[in-house]
């Protein structure tokens, strides 16, 4: 755990220098009735803006290590509860305190001003507040612009291999589709990290749209960039079965079903999904011969 502490996958250390230089000058700026350039004038202007941008540099330093530990343990779709409250607590409230006393030592060592005789608290602070909560926010995109490439950066490679394969191979024939060698692992996305998930472990699939997600019987779900149609073609027919267009179940995971109206049936799984799952009539025969095959 302190490991990823100093671990920053965050490529955007001129981003937080620009980034604190600006907001030193602005919260410096807030109030005056000064030009630029009359600031620019006065010695003691370069001494209260360096002083922010370390305290605004070290502030945003602190947001984004306990932001890429959080992206980690807690990953915002997976852990969106727990994620968004720890990251209240980490990345707003605590810098927010760290900022509070710095520029409380500024004021008395630097300035050499008493900061609860001043409108400090008043203005500038809450300003500062903002710009955290601010810094929280670049990291909360760039986190989902990884992500979103990452998975169109997995689409593409899917994609550029089935055209390849599709030009390069012959076409089999039937004995050798029956001896082809099925899906055993899939990489599916968690955070920044891309996790090996063995098939047998996966409960089922499902479309939430525009997306895929898988479900492993240890209750956690993966976003993945396969659509259905691919995962029908290499997945195990003895183990799993596409119910619907919106479903590919493992057997394991069917706990029952039951007969609905007009023919269809009703299945329950394990773990249990939030949507009833439908089978419909002309696959219900086909769905229960599966069942007693597998």
């Amino acid at each position: 755990m302190a490991t990823y502490l100093f671990e920053n996958h965050y490529k955007d250390t001129w981003v937080k220098v620009i980034g604190s230089l600006l907001m030193a000058h602005f919260i410096r700026a807030i109030g005056s009735n000064e030009s630029i350039l009359e600031m620019l004038l006065q010695p003691f202007y370069y001494v209260e803006v360096l002083s922010g941008t370390v305290v605004a540099l070290l502030t945003w330093e602190v947001v984004s290590r306990v932001t890429n530990w959080l992206d980690r343990a807690y990953d915002w779709v997976e852990h969106s509860t727990s994620r968004s409250f720890l990251q209240l607590i980490g990345g707003v409230i605590l810098p927010s305190l760290l900022i509070f006393f710095l520029i409380y030592l500024q004021f008395k060592y630097i300035i050499q001003y008493d900061i609860f005789q001043t409108q400090w608290l008043l203005y500038e602070y809450p300003v500062s507040i903002l710009c955290v909560i601010t810094i929280n926010g670049y990291y909360v995109g760039y986190y989902f612009y990884n992500q979103y490439q990452q998975t169109s950066q997995k689409l593409e490679n899917t994609l550029k291999h089935q055209i390849a394969s599709s030009i390069s191979l012959p076409v089999p024939t039937s004995i050798e589709k029956a001896s082809e060698p099925k899906l055993q692992v899939l990489i599916v996305t968690k955070g920044f990290k891309n996790v090996p998930v063995a098939v047998e472990e996966i409960a089922y699939f499902y479309i939430q749209s525009p997306h895929t997600y898988l479900k492993t019987f240890q209750d956690e779900t993966f976003l993945i960039t396969q659509i259905l149609d691919e995962l029908t073609a290499c997945l195990p027919e003895d183990i799993f079965y596409r119910v619907n267009r919106q479903y590919i179940v493992n057997i394991k995971a069917c706990e029952s079903y039951v007969s609905i109206e007009n023919g269809k049936l009703e299945v329950f799984f394990t773990p249990a999904h939030k949507e009833p799952i439908i089978v419909s009539q002309k696959k219900a025969k086909e769905f229960k011969e599966w069942v007693v095959k597998s």
